[in-house]
């Protein structure tokens, strides 16, 4: 041992050629420009290879300790009473991985092994199932256990629309003129049935079957379930662990101090190779006697006292090491650019690490001078290719992303104005929607955007108002409400499209979003005239078209009613039919019924005495028309009025008979009025060959309409 004492710290000077390689590697690593390296005039000022020696001083120790542990008794251990402290731990063998590393070791001691009662199933084997606390059954999750839940025939209602009606309650039948709007019989009316499937919207719960609770899934509904502790097994397996913890106690001493300038924290950070062993002494345990060589040494006390070690109960020394090193490093001292910097570097000059500031700092400080610089120019790509490399140094802390951000919002606005000058629009737009949120509040955003909007705006009314002309024709001559509701919904298309836009922010979109929804609202105002026909026209072109119909065909005056002169108006007599009137009777000998006697008061006929049947004396006629008659057809009897006297009769539908009139031919007409005419209100008549023949002839002034 008396070798240490004779160690010393050597500083001699190293091979330049072989430093000056590796300092040019060194700085390579900075990512410096080829041209900033060659214009840096490195210099050597020195260059030294430091040797010191250093020491570790080891003892590998042993620490055991005995603990308990259970396991379900699978394997029928019998029962027992076993304690710690019938155990010592260290009659059992361990093992470490490697000496003088740290590891664990544990020893399972099967003498040790008995079986426990479980605590917690009470040596059952079963404990209460936490799903059904016991019960064996669970709330039913198909219908909360309700027992019941909605129909999903009707969905809670009770009623379904009726599907033959489509819940209208009527249907039509028949074509053209025998068109016809029935009561639906499906639903007699209502428009809905009553569901099949419930009575108040609600159909018991198949998965429970209306109980609410149906059987746990978990216990099966048993309420109980294998205990988890025991796994069923009622006893566990109680035994005792012996675990070791190896543990390497080290202390490292400095026989040589290194130079002043050398940090050990910074070397171990940069992972310095600088140790080369020179020996190593291991005993089981070292002796006082083991250094009397160096008891003149500072360092005898330190190491006699460590490797002063007690064994106790717990922990036992294994072995004691001392194992000397020799340590190398390398000093440059180096000019780059007029500034002075030191360098260490491992004894395989492999790692690296400066003593202070770095080449890369007045690099950084070049850098940021010319991005300034090339920004004022408004060079920004340089700019922002400047700033990426000044990211890569630490010298001067900057935020990389939000600078290099705010170069990149500028170039797109910048492209984006120019898009815009040259009417590409669609790829200003794409260009502004790559600037952050940040810059979206700044001005020159801001006053760009307002321009782009301003030519949707303009491009969105321009084509409105190409596209609207079609629509305000559809207008002409038409009734003023549905002209006012038409220019409501084209004004709403319009403002429609303006805040869509805003959204969409496309050039192409806007456009064709105004026509398709110009087109769709001339299509569909079309089709209403179409079907509405002239009731939708204007006053005037109704008076007009009047007017026209009135020339076209007879106009003459006339009175309404019976016996005294009820009204008096003009009609207009349109076209004859061609059906001739026909003479509805019943023939002499045939039965009908009445009352004795009538009396006539309040504009109608009343019955007095006896009602009964009797025969025709004579042959009567009765006051029906056509269609009536046929629309009694299949009746049995038919109430009607003598036409002589409009007494009320009851006769066989069978009984009634008729004959054409050939005197008398039908013709359609319509009241002389405006009303009447827009709602195409047309109604028949009979008039005798000559008034008809009259008419023609120019006869203004009929005398009784029939």
């Amino acid at each position: 041992m008396k070798n240490i004492l004779e160690y010393k710290s050597l500083k001699v000077e190293a091979d330049r050629l072989k430093i000056s390689e590796v300092l040019n590697k060194e700085l390579l690593k900075f990512n410096f420009e080829e041209d900033y390296l060659k214009e840096g005039d490195l210099q050597i000022e020195n260059a030294s290879e430091i040797t010191f020696n250093s020491c570790v001083i080891e003892n590998y120790t042993e620490t055991r300790s005995i603990s308990e542990s259970n396991r379900p008794n699978r394997s029928g251990v019998p029962q027992g009473s076993k304690r710690i402290s019938e155990f010592n731990v260290w009659d059992y063998k361990l093992s470490f991985d490697k000496e003088f590393q740290n590891s664990t070791d544990n020893h399972d001691i099967l003498e040790s092994h008995h079986a426990i009662g479980c605590g917690t199933c009470k040596q059952q084997g079963k404990i209460r199932c936490s799903s059904c606390r016991g019960a064996g059954d669970v709330t039913c999750s198909s219908c909360n256990g309700r027992g019941e839940k909605q129909c999903g025939n009707c969905n809670g209602r009770v009623d379904i629309k009726c599907w033959s009606c489509s819940g209208k309650g009527t249907k039509e039948t028949g074509y053209g003129e025998n068109k016809r709007t029935e009561r639906c019989s499906s639903c007699s009316g209502r428009g809905s049935n009553k569901c099949t499937r419930c009575s108040n919207g609600f159909i018991t719960c198949s998965t429970c079957s209306g109980n609410g609770r149906v059987t746990c899934y978990i216990c099966h509904g048993s309420g109980e379930v294998t205990c988890y502790q025991c796994d069923g097994n009622r006893t566990m397996d109680h035994f005792f662990i012996v675990s070791a913890n190896f543990i390497n106690l080290s202390q490292t001493l400095y026989l040589t101090n290194p130079y002043p300038g050398f940090d050990q924290n910074k070397s171990k950070t940069a992972n310095f190779n600088t140790q080369s062993k020179l020996f190593d002494i291991k005993e089981s345990r070292f002796k006082e006697s083991h250094f009397n060589d160096i008891k003149t040494s500072p360092f005898y006390r330190q190491i006699t006292s460590f490797f002063d070690f007690t064994n106790n109960e717990r922990t036992k020394l294994i072995a004691s090491r001392i194992t000397c090193f020799e340590n190398k490093y390398f000093e440059v001292i180096f000019n780059f650019y007029g500034e002075k910097y030191t360098l260490f570097l491992d004894k395989k000059l492999e790692n690296s690490y400066y003593n202070g500031k770095k080449p890369s700092d007045q690099y950084e400080l070049d850098l940021l001078k010319k991005s300034l610089e090339s920004s004022d120019k408004n060079e920004l790509s340089v700019t922002k290719k400047t700033i990426q490399k000044l990211a890569k140094y630490n010298f001067i802390s900057i935020s990389e992303k939000e600078i290099i951000s705010a170069i990149e919002d500028t170039e797109n606005i910048y492209e984006a104005h120019d898009d815009y000058k040259s009417k590409n629009y669609t790829s200003a737009e794409n260009t502004l929607r790559l600037v952050s949120n940040i810059k979206k509040s700044e001005d020159d955003f801001v006053l760009l955007r307002k321009k782009i909007n301003r030519v949707y705006f303009v491009n969105t009314l321009i084509v409105w108002l190409i596209g609207s002309p079609f629509i305000f024709y559809l207008l002409k001559d038409k009734a003023s409400d549905f002209v006012l509701l038409n220019v409501f919904i084209a004004v709403g298309i319009l403002l429609f499209s303006l805040l869509l836009n805003k959204g969409i922010k496309n050039i192409h979109y806007a456009r064709f979003i105004v026509i398709s929804l110009l087109g769709v609202h001339f299509i569909l105002a079309n089709n209403f005239i179409d079907k509405a026909g002239g009731k939708i026209e204007s006053e005037d072109v109704y008076i007009e078209k009047f007017n026209s119909f009135k020339k076209q065909n007879y106009v003459v005056y006339c009175r309404f009613g019976e016996g005294m002169l009820v009204n008096e108006d003009s009609i207009i007599i349109i076209e004859p039919t061609g059906a001739e009137k026909k003479n509805f009777y019943l023939p002499k000998g045939k039965l009908y019924s009445a009352y004795e006697q009538y009396t006539y008061g309040n504009g109608s006929w009343e019955g007095q005495g006896e009602y009964g049947e009797k025969y025709s004396k004579d042959m009567i006629y009765l006051d029906i028309d056509e269609n009536s008659y046929n629309n009694s057809q299949g009746s049995y009897k038919v109430n009607v009025n003598k036409s002589a006297t409009g007494v009320p009769i009851e006769v066989y539908y069978k009984d009634i008979i008729f004959d054409d009139d050939e005197t008398q031919i039908e013709v359609k007409y319509m009241r002389d009025n405006l009303k009447d005419f827009k709602e195409n209100i047309i109604s028949r008549t009979f008039l005798t060959k000559y008034e008809y023949k009259s008419l023609k002839e120019g006869i203004k002034d009929l005398t009784k309409i029939e």
